[in-house]
């Protein structure tokens, strides 16, 4: 059984093993999913847009995402956060 989780819980787990294991918030994600019993599927909610934005750059820093990309699809999608 998973616990249900605030997002700002959820941010809080993976800034620290961000922090204590000098992970990728990428990897850190994965990890607290691994760790809660999370489908990363399912998350997206509950990661805070701080750690969106962080995720965002490092997508476009490993050449995951480009930078243009993120543009396009607030535009398709609209912005989550309004």
């Amino acid at each position: 059984m998973t616990k249900i989780m605030k997002n700002s819980e959820f941010g809080e787990l993976v800034q620290v093993v961000v922090d204590d294991h000098e992970m990728t918030y990428i990897n850190a994600v994965l990890q607290v999913c691994e760790d809660s019993g999370f489908d990363p599927a399912d998350v997206g909610g509950l990661i805070p847009k701080y750690i969106q934005d962080k995720i965002e750059k490092e997508a476009i820093d490993l050449r995951m995402l480009k930078a243009y990309d993120t543009v396009n699809i607030i535009e398709e999608f609209g912005d989550t956060d309004g």
